[in-house]
């Protein structure tokens, strides 16, 4: 059965940023290193090439605790994994109201074999919201990675094919309101220890098997 490498941090959680990913944004502090900017919510959109391949690393690099990243839904793909060290909300962009403006649909897709969305031990509240997450060949790496986190998914939607499980999660909670999870693998589709308190409901509150 899959287990994930072990977490390596990317930014000290409260504190100043320790190199790594989102060294687009922020401002320089001591030694040249970019601060967070602890904002309270930042807007990407993936089909827009001009903000380079990290658009969303920057994002959640300078978002506050409990900050949101909005991710628009106008045919872009992000292609990016997402690494969460501290509690945000990620949320796609809704249909739009005229058809002829983008896709509707606000999706992540990583390269081959990489995690989804990985969340750092500790963090207690990452909400994801509106999102289509596919991992078309996650190879050993399961999608989405939680370890002593509390992670929820909320109108989402996970579609997995690979060797290791949809969803891993090891200690914390794990919820799940009017989601699907769709997994091709020999191995567990969600792959929760003894330890994680689950709640999987749909949208009339009704357990969900």
């Amino acid at each position: 059965t899959y287990r994930p490498s072990a977490w390596k941090p990317r930014r000290g959680h409260g504190g100043y940023g320790q190199g790594g990913y989102g060294q687009g944004g922020g401002y320089p502090g001591a030694g040249g290193v970019r601060r967070p900017l602890y904002l309270d919510s930042i807007t990407v959109d993936c089909a827009d090439g001009r903000g380079g391949g990290s658009q969303l690393a920057d994002a959640i690099y300078n978002l506050a605790d409990n900050g949101v990243l909005y991710i628009r839904s106008r045919g872009g793909v992000c292609r990016e994994t997402l690494e969460i060290d501290h509690p945000v909300i990620i949320a796609g962009e809704g249909p739009p109201a005229f058809g002829n403006v983008g896709s509707g649909v606000a999706k992540l897709s990583p390269p081959d074999g990489a995690p989804c969305i990985r969340i750092a031990p500790g963090v207690k509240g990452v909400e994801i919201r509106d999102l289509v997450i596919e991992a078309n060949q996650g190879g050993r790496s399961a999608c989405i990675e939680a370890q002593d986190a509390d992670v929820a998914l909320i109108r989402s939607s996970v579609r997995y094919q690979g060797d290791a499980s949809a969803i891993f999660v090891q200690g914390g909670s794990l919820i799940m309101r009017n989601s699907v999870v769709e997994a091709r693998t020999n191995d567990a589709a969600i792959l929760a220890d003894a330890g994680v308190h689950a709640e999987l409901r749909d949208e009339s509150g009704q357990p969900q098997r």
